[in-house]
């Protein structure tokens, strides 16, 4: 009789436990943390994104070689792509 109510003892103190490790983690998520400010923050950081993968896009479009174009002319087009995908590329950090 005695290992019996030991038993239930032992596994009810677990099942508490258990039960307060659950609340504590459920209280910890960030399910509804997000504040009106951080919500805007995460906008303006998609929308920075977003204008980084266009100009990437771009650049990388603009950097091809075009049919019939010599060595000098792409590499100086190049150079000129580079500088201006630098320039662009720092101004949507920047602001």
């Amino acid at each position: 009789m005695r290992s019996i109510t030991k038993k239930i003892l032992i596994y009810s103190l677990i099942s508490i436990m258990h039960a307060g490790l659950g609340a504590t983690v459920m209280e910890a998520a960030p399910l509804y943390n997000d504040s009106p400010q951080q919500i805007r923050l995460n906008s303006s950081q998609n929308q920075r994104d977003e204008q980084q993968r266009q100009e990437n896009i771009r650049h990388q479009i603009a950097s091809q070689r075009r049919p019939n174009e010599n060595d000098q002319s792409w590499q100086n087009r190049q150079r000129h792509e580079n500088q201006q995908h630098d320039n662009t590329i720092s101004e949507i950090d920047g602001g």
